[in-house]
């Protein structure tokens, strides 16, 4: 996805125990405009994933490459009262994964471009989909985000010049996955 020039604050949190309820910590400091930028990663194996979290807006919840896990992405722009952790719920029993940017001196004006339709495959190299934001040539931040299902679920590296706000989160159980995320700032019209 792509936001105009931000800053951030970084937080990731697991959840090695299987259920329904998912406890994720969000970053500290969080006050009234921030925007939050949430990734859950779910172990479970689901199709047709359903992943909530109360008062946020879902961009996406895709399953992983033969439906073996799943990752979500929320935002939410702060009132100030989020308190210290937010909780996702889903429709099957699993281990997660949060990840999540608080992100302080956002353009509020701007609608956040997303490639809703997501890159999954089996991959350790996948290419990422084409972000074209509404706004012309302009500071922007690219964000990449990555779920992925395995014992270690360790990522290696992040795509060519996302070396920004670089933070994973790993279950490291034995039916366990990973989210990743990290950005990219630049004065360009798309990123792909």
């Amino acid at each position: 996805g792509a936001w105009k020039a931000f800053q951030s604050m970084l937080e990731t949190s697991t959840d090695t125990t299987t259920n329904t309820s998912h406890v994720i910590d969000l970053p500290a400091g969080i006050v009234s405009g921030d925007l939050l930028l949430l990734a859950h990663y779910g172990s479970a194996t689901d199709s047709s994933p359903n992943t909530a979290i109360t008062g946020w807006t879902k961009l996406v919840d895709l399953d992983v490459t033969n439906a073996v896990g799943h990752l979500a992405i929320f935002y939410k722009v702060a009132d100030g009262a989020e308190g210290a952790t937010a909780t996702a719920t889903t429709d099957l029993s699993e281990d997660s994964a949060g990840c999540t940017y608080r992100i302080t001196n956002w353009d509020s004006t701007s609608t956040p471009a997303y490639n809703a339709g997501g890159v999954k495959g089996t991959s350790t190299t996948p290419t990422l989909g084409e972000v074209i934001p509404s706004w012309s040539l302009e500071d922007t931040t690219f964000i990449v985000i990555g779920g992925a299902d395995s014992t270690n679920g360790n990522f290696s590296g992040y795509p060519t010049n996302y070396s920004f706000n670089q933070i994973e989160a790993v279950t490291g159980t034995a039916s366990g996955g990973a989210c990743a995320m990290a950005t990219y700032p630049a004065a360009a019209i798309s990123d792909d």
